[in-house]
């Protein structure tokens, strides 16, 4: 029986017989006579691998965001870790490994350089049998990874892989994904790993790792995977907003701004055409010429804004929206700015608390994905994104007081 069926098959037995002659029937054949038959069970080792893969590091940085994804940057470099571990008691005996770095309706990623360390140790150049050159895309092939380990992939430890690429810089409308493979199985008998022979690719499988249906000689076969996010992940806003205003307050000024977080954090450039959008406080107006738009060059521009009205939590605000120059993107790490000045109206026209919302819309470099930051309007007043604002009415009691017990005609 081959060793990977061996590996595969139910439970194992060994059975012994013995046949033998009477006494002074020695001559027999064949012999006479047989032994009761032996049976005694016993377990087979085999290793049992599981694949993880996930981002660690973004344009030389320590990546921060959930490390399933990674930012669709373009020419961004991205580093991904694959750990290739054996939680079986044998150790491996021939294990071959690909990375896909782009496959049909995929954003390709470009491939750069790759190393590899046994159970924490020294990391070494990985011999790839097949790749393509730097700066292409493709797959990679490192089959018999023993031989360059002198060893199998031993119970308990862990082969790391780390891959670097650079997203293409190419605008497509698809995600990216890296995709790895990992069969395992006998020497003698499982053939080399090539691009053409894989069992799944990035958009075939579900979950971020798994195990695919292989037959022997395959003894064993994992995946894993990460894809891309086009949106962008860190982007965070701020304002310098008066935290008290009084009824009929005139030309108040009013700061919002929305800074794009780095790449390592999930950012992604937020192309143009940009709106920077505002819902002003209840009983207040937009005064004229007041705004001013900082680009993330700190170029000033003095934009006036459209109005109309937006409903949040049954109650309808005037919206104000800037539309921005077309060729205006937010890359990672850069900042925009929006300056302005309302008035506030009398007591019965304006509400206390009043509150203040601002939104960002942008593009992805197709022109058709589009994101607004936040996805929707925070409805909570407690949610960040929402400005409360106490408003100072005033409050006017009359009272009359006299120095006098009693008065008569004529006292003044």
């Amino acid at each position: 029986i081959s060793s990977c069926e061996l590996f595969t098959s139910g439970t194992k037995k060994i059975k012994t017989m013995l046949n033998f002659d009477k006494p002074c029937d020695y001559n027999a054949s064949p012999p006479s006579e047989f032994s009761a038959e032996y049976e005694q069970n016993f377990d087979m080792l085999a290793p049992d691998l599981s694949v993880t893969k996930k981002t660690i590091e973004v344009d030389s940085n320590a990546y921060h965001g959930n490390s399933h994804y990674f930012p669709k940057e373009l020419g961004s470099q991205v580093v991904f870790e694959i750990d290739i571990t054996n939680n079986g008691d044998l150790a491996t005996v021939k294990t071959d490994i690909a990375d896909v770095l782009t496959g049909s309706n995929q954003h390709p990623l470009d491939y750069v350089s790759a190393q590899y360390s046994y159970d924490g140790g020294t990391w070494t150049n990985v011999p790839w049998d097949s790749a393509p050159s730097s700066g292409s895309s493709g797959t990679l092939i490192w089959n018999n990874i023993e031989g360059a380990l002198g060893h199998g992939i031993e119970p308990g430890k862990t082969l790391s892989v780390k891959v670097t690429t650079t997203v293409d810089s190419n605008c497509t409308d698809y995600n990216a994904y890296n995709y790895t493979e990992v069969w395992t199985g006998c020497s003698s008998e499982m053939g080399d790993m090539s691009s053409s022979s894989l069992l799944g690719n990035a958009t075939s499988v579900s979950g971020w790792n798994g195990t695919l249906n292989a037959n022997c000689p395959i003894y064993q076969a994992k995946y894993a995977r990460t894809r891309s996010h086009s949106n962008s992940w860190a982007l965070s806003y701020a304002h310098n907003i008066p935290d008290t205003v009084q009824t009929c307050d005139q030309n108040v000024p009013f700061e919002i701004s929305f800074s794009n977080g780095e790449t390592n954090h999930g950012g992604v450039t937020i192309y143009g055409p940009l709106e920077i959008i505002d819902l002003i406080p209840i009983g207040s107006t937009y005064v004229s010429n007041s705004a001013i738009i900082t680009y993330p060059d700190n170029t000033t521009h003095q934009i006036e804004p459209t109005q109309d009205t937006e409903t949040v939590n049954g109650q309808t605000y005037t919206r104000l929206k800037w539309d921005l120059d077309s060729s205006i993107n937010l890359a990672p790490g850069n900042t925009i700015k929006a300056n302005f000045k309302l008035n506030f109206g009398e007591c019965s026209e304006v509400d206390d608390p009043a509150y203040n919302r601002q939104r960002l819309f942008g593009y992805y470099c197709n022109g058709s994905d589009s994101h607004y930051y936040p996805s929707s309007w925070p409805g909570s007043s407690s949610n960040s994104w929402v400005k409360t604002i106490n408003i100072l009415k005033p409050h006017i009691t009359a009272t009359l007081s006299v120095d006098k017990t009693s008065a008569f005609p004529g006292d003044s």
